[in-house]
């Protein structure tokens, strides 16, 4: 549902930003598409300390420019989550130097500066286990001797509704905690195909 602020919206700001700022490489589709392995991408971890974070600096930064939002990314394809999410380890607070919720401050900082807040979170997960399980009806589009097939679907019969069934749990488990922990603004959804 469209929020009626957004309408008359200006400008607004997003922000990708995760463990692939380490190695300056493309978010989530590095290791996808086969230009780095899925092991040395999550390598990145060991550098991602944040020590320059400093979300009051970009909330006066975005208001000094006019924005009338921001939306930071909370978790890519890559299913790295920015907070402290009680789902699945794969997160910044729980494995990497920065260890702290990096979406908190965030909204805190935006709603400070009188802008609203979003929050950008990937409908794919391609480091859950239950992700790839299922083929919707009309696909996949992509050759098997794609680097990232088995990312995104399971081998030719291998589907497993109830593994999807856990995963959309998962994912849904997850959106309640963005929106009970930050109350957005808006949520900005990636990953329909």
């Amino acid at each position: 549902m469209m929020q009626p602020w957004f309408e008359d919206a200006r400008l607004g700001i997003f922000l990708h930003w995760g463990i692939y700022a380490v190695n300056g490489i493309s978010e989530s589709w590095s290791f996808y598409r086969g230009k780095i392995s899925y092991e040395d991408y999550l390598r990145q971890f060991e550098g991602f300390t944040a020590q320059h974070y400093d979300p009051d600096a970009w909330a006066r930064l975005f208001k000094s420019i006019h924005a009338d939002y921001a939306v930071l990314t909370a978790k890519h394809h890559d299913g790295v989550a920015l907070w402290d999410t009680s789902q699945s380890d794969l997160s910044i607070p729980a494995r990497a130097p920065a260890g702290r919720d990096l979406i908190g401050p965030f909204a805190q900082a935006m709603r400070r500066a009188g802008l609203r807040t979003g929050i950008y979170f990937s409908h794919l997960d391609w480091s859950h286990p239950d992700y790839p399980t299922i083929v919707k009806p009309n696909g996949p589009n992509r050759p098997e001797d794609d680097p990232g097939y088995d990312y995104s679907y399971p081998r030719p019969g291998h589907e497993d509704p109830e593994r999807w069934e856990r995963f959309l749990a998962f994912h849904r488990a997850q959106l309640q905690e963005l929106c009970r922990n930050y109350e957005p603004d808006l949520l900005w959804f990636d990953g329909d195909w």
